[in-house]
C-alpha cells in the first residue's frame, strides 16, 4: 500500500448470502497479491450474512464492512465506490469467488499494456458442482475498439464483475438504482470512457449458478420488469453508439431496444406491473423507432400502437403461461 491507499478495492454487495459469502471472502483473503481492500456492503440481509462479514472484518484490517437498509445491488455497489480508496476497483458478487491469482494477473497486465480495463474470462459453477468455462471461445486481444464494440453489442458479457478498472473511470458514473439489468445498462459508458482495454480469456473468475433463489430463475411480474429494464439498457447502448457515430451498432441496438419494449408491454397487458409513466415512455419509443423487426414483433407492435386491449390481454396471458412453463422446465432440469 501507498500510505493508507490500497492498489485495488474489491467491492462486494451482499444480501442473504450466508451460504456463499464466506467462500468469496476467503478467495480474496488468499490472493497472492496482498495489496487490496475488501469492501463488504450488506444490503439489509435477514440471515447471518452480516455476522460472517463482521467476523472477517475483525480478523483482517483490509476487510471493511458496512450495513445499509435494503436498497438493491446497485445502491450497494455505489456505496462501495464511494468508499473505495484503491487506484483500481474490482467487483465480485456475493455468491461468486475468484482465483487466488486474479489480482496479481490483472495488475500485471494493466501495467504491461498501460490498460484502463483488464477483462478476464470466467467459469460457471452449476448447482451440481460442475464447473465449465464460459470464456473458452474468446480470443485474447489488445484491440480496444473491437472490445468496446463487442461490449456495446453484448457479444462480450456486460457483467460488471470479472474486470479490473482504473477507479478514475467511475468518476461521475454510478450504477442505476432500481434497475434489474444494471450491468447491461452501465458497461458501455465505462468501457467507452477507457483509453485502452485488453481481454484475456483465462477464467480467473467463478460465476455461481448454485443459488436456487437467483433472480434469473424467476418469472411473472419480475420477468416483465427485467424485459423493461432490458429496453432501458439497450436504449442507452443505442445512445452511446450514436454518440460515437457507429451507425451499424446503433441500428442493432435499436432492434434490441424495440424487441425488449414490445415484449415487456405485451407481457404486461392485463396485469399492469409497469407504471403508466413507464408504459407511456415505452410507447413513445415505439412510435419514433424505425427499427426493422421480425413479423411477430411487428404484429405485437401494431397491436400496442392501436391499443387492441382484448387481443393484448389474450396475447399477454398466453405469453406469461408459456414463460412460466419454460421456467418450470428449466427448474426441473436443475
Amino acid at each position: 500500500m501507498t500510505g493508507n491507499r490500497p492498489v485495488v478495492s474489491i467491492i462486494v454487495p451482499c444480501y442473504n448470502a450466508e451460504k456463499f459469502i464466506g467462500r468469496g471472502i476467503s478467495s480474496i483473503i488468499h490472493q497472492t497479491c496482498p495489496d487490496w481492500e475488501l469492501i463488504l456492503i450488506d444490503d439489509g440481509s435477514t440471515d447471518s450474512t452480516a455476522v460472517i462479514c463482521q467476523k472477517a472484518a475483525a480478523e483482517d484490517k483490509r476487510v471493511h464492512f458496512v450495513e445499509q437498509k435494503n436498497q438493491g445491488v446497485s445502491a450497494a455497489r455505489n456505496a462501495g465506490l464511494d468508499m473505495a480508496k484503491g487506484q483500481y476497483v474490482m467487483f465480485m458478487d456475493s455468491d461468486d469467488y475468484v482465483s487466488p491469482d486474479i489480482l496479481a494477473f490483472t495488475l500485471r497486465e494493466a501495467d504491461k499494456y498501460d490498460a484502463d480495463i483488464v477483462m478476464v474470462g470466467h467459469n460457471r459453477v452449476e448447482k451440481n458442482g460442475r464447473i465449465h468455462s464460459d470464456s473458452a471461445h474468446w480470443i485474447d486481444t489488445e484491440n480496444s475498439a473491437k472490445i468496446k464494440e463487442d461490449i456495446l453489442l453484448n457479444r462480450l458479457p456486460n457483467f460488471v464483475w470479472g474486470k479490473l478498472y482504473k477507479k478514475s473511470l467511475w468518476d461521475n458514473i454510478r450504477m442505476p438504482v432500481g434497475q434489474i439489468m444494471e450491468d447491461l445498462y452501465i458497461m458501455p459508458e465505462v468501457f467507452y470512457k477507457a483509453r485502452r482495454v485488453i481481454l484475456r480469456k483465462d477464467p480467473y473468475y467463478y460465476y455461481s449458478h448454485e443459488n436456487e433463489h437467483s433472480i434469473m430463475s424467476e418469472a411473472g411480474t419480475h420477468y416483465i420488469r427485467r424485459k423493461y429494464d432490458h429496453f432501458l439498457a439497450w436504449e442507452n447502448h443505442e445512445g452511446i453508439a450514436n454518440q460515437y457515430n457507429n451507425q451499424e451498432a446503433s441500428l442493432l441496438c435499436a432492434q434490441k431496444s424495440m424487441r425488449s419494449i414490445v415484449r415487456a408491454l405485451s407481457l404486461d397487458a392485463g396485469i399492469c406491473a409497469l407504471s403508466d409513466a413507464e408504459r407511456n415512455y415505452g410507447l413513445q419509443y415505439i412510435r419514433k423507432s424505425s427499427a426493422l423487426l421480425p413479423f411477430h414483433i411487428c404484429v405485437l407492435r401494431d397491436m400496442l400502437l392501436s391499443n387492441h386491449r382484448r387481443l393484448l390481454k389474450l396475447f399477454g396471458k398466453i405469453q406469461r403461461v408459456l414463460i412460466e412453463r419454460q421456467q418450470r422446465r428449466r427448474a426441473r432440469r436443475g
